[in-house]
This record gives structure tokens, C-alpha cells and sequence, in this order.
């Protein structure tokens, strides 16, 4: 196992290539475009957990043909386990500030997959949304508005976001200037277990693609995730369920 394995970075061979990808000489980024078919619909699932009530479904048929036309992209997080994975994220401009006052750094600790675990489930929140993402994803960077309108939507409610990002620590830096960038003031967490631990605290349905999003209910049990580059109206959808059914609402707020 080489240095980099041992540290767990992201890698992956570049489409087509067959060879391993660069990232700042350091580990690859696996980047593949959905071509059509079967490879193209694997690239983004919403799922619904087993042995928990299913809120909705996605229409399939309709989601696998849109995404045979619409190339996507994901970014693996199982690097260094060898795991083949389709990914895509391409590293992305920082978003511009002009005009904008420098903010203060936002809080970002690091955190365990057991810290994750106990976090979720002492939170005491109607529904906790758990969002992995990295700097150098660009459907992470992309998604990040959505995700956050809906932290404010339903703040009042009870729902809180836990913004986990999967880049190293030699990146925090850059992690603050996008979270202060967006406006984030809440504390935010910086992955600090191996991937695999990671994942089965989240969930072992989940193959480590980022963006994952992640919808826990009050007793930290998961009802929906996805991975891939989630939409504002799919994430409320699924909180606004979890929500109603902690409220015993009968209609979408």
C-alpha cells in the first residue's frame, strides 16, 4: 500500500483512460460521464432504506431515460479500497465574492464516524440532514444554495443541516473559505475516519459517492438518501415527510 492509499484519497482512472487521474500530485479523481443505458442511470439513485416506511418513489422508468440523455456526475469516495464506483466531480471555480464582506471562518471541527453516529442521534432536531461533500466536487459545490434554502425553510421547524466535508486536512483552509463564502455560520465537520467506517455509519447502501445527502428522523433512524447532486424540491419533499410524520401532519408545508 503507497502513502496515499494509507491516507485514503479519493482515486480513480479517468474515463476512458483506464490510468489513475492527478489532483495536485497527490490522488486521482475518477471522473466518468454517463454515456446512456444502465451505466448512465447507475450514476444517480435516490433510495429509499429498507425496513423503514417509503415517503416516495421516483419514477424509474421516467429518471432512467432522463439520465441516459443528461450526462451526471459523482465523485467516489472509496479510494483507497479499490472499489469501482461511477464518479464524476470536476474541481470547480471558487464562487466570486465581489462586492461581498469578508465573513469571520466558520467552525469546522473534525469528526469521527462514531462522533457522526452520536451527533445524528442526540440531536434532538424533527429531522437531521447529513450532507458529505468536498471543495474539489462540483456537484457538491453546485447543490450547495439548495441545501442550504432548505436548512432556512424549515430551521423553525425543527430540521437541522450537518455539513460532513470528505476533503483532508491539509484542505481545511480552503473548506472555511467555502462555508464562510456561503454564508454558513453554524458548526460544520471535517471527515476524520476511514472511508468505510464512514459510509456504514451513514449507511452501507451507500457506495461513497459525493454528494451523499442523508435524512435522518429524531431517533437517528435514516428514512431517505441519495447520491449524486440533489435538487431543492427532491430534499424538501423527503424533510417535509420526515417532518409531517414527526408532527403528524397531514399536508406539505
Amino acid at each position: 500500500m503507497n502513502d496515499d492509499q494509507e491516507r485514503g484519497w479519493f482515486r480513480s482512472a479517468a474515463a476512458g483512460s483506464g490510468g489513475v487521474g492527478d489532483r495536485g500530485g497527490r490522488g486521482g479523481l475518477q471522473e466518468l460521464v454517463g454515456r446512456g443505458g444502465a451505466g448512465a442511470a447507475a450514476h444517480r439513485h435516490h433510495r429509499l432504506v429498507p425496513g423503514v416506511p417509503a415517503f416516495r418513489h421516483q419514477h424509474l422508468s421516467h429518471q432512467v431515460g432522463r439520465l441516459a440523455r443528461v450526462p451526471r456526475v459523482a465523485v467516489v469516495l472509496l479510494a483507497g479500497l479499490g472499489v469501482a464506483a461511477l464518479s464524476a466531480c470536476r474541481r470547480g471555480p471558487e464562487p466570486a465574492a465581489v462586492g461581498t464582506p469578508a465573513l469571520a471562518p466558520p467552525v469546522v471541527e473534525p469528526i469521527t464516524a462514531e462522533g457522526l453516529k452520536r451527533e445524528i442521534g442526540q440531536g434532538g432536531a424533527a429531522a437531521t440532514v447529513v450532507n458529505v461533500w468536498a471543495t474539489w466536487c462540483l456537484p457538491c459545490r453546485e447543490e450547495f444554495p439548495d441545501l442550504l434554502q432548505v436548512e432556512r425553510e424549515y430551521r423553525q421547524r425543527g430540521v437541522r443541516l450537518v455539513l460532513v466535508s470528505a476533503d483532508f486536512p491539509d484542505r481545511r483552509g480552503e473548506v472555511e473559505r467555502f462555508l464562510s463564502q456561503h454564508g454558513v455560520t453554524f458548526r460544520s465537520y471535517l471527515k476524520d475516519s476511514p472511508d468505510m467506517a464512514f459510509i456504514n455509519a451513514l449507511s452501507p447502501e451507500w457506495s461513497g459517492a459525493l454528494p451523499g445527502t442523508f435524512v435522518f428522523d429524531r431517533a437517528g433512524v435514516l428514512r431517505w438518501f441519495t447520491e449524486g447532486k440533489v435538487t431543492f424540491q427532491e430534499l424538501r419533499e423527503a424533510v417535509d415527510k420526515v417532518v409531517q410524520a414527526e408532527h403528524g401532519e397531514g399536508g406539505q408545508g
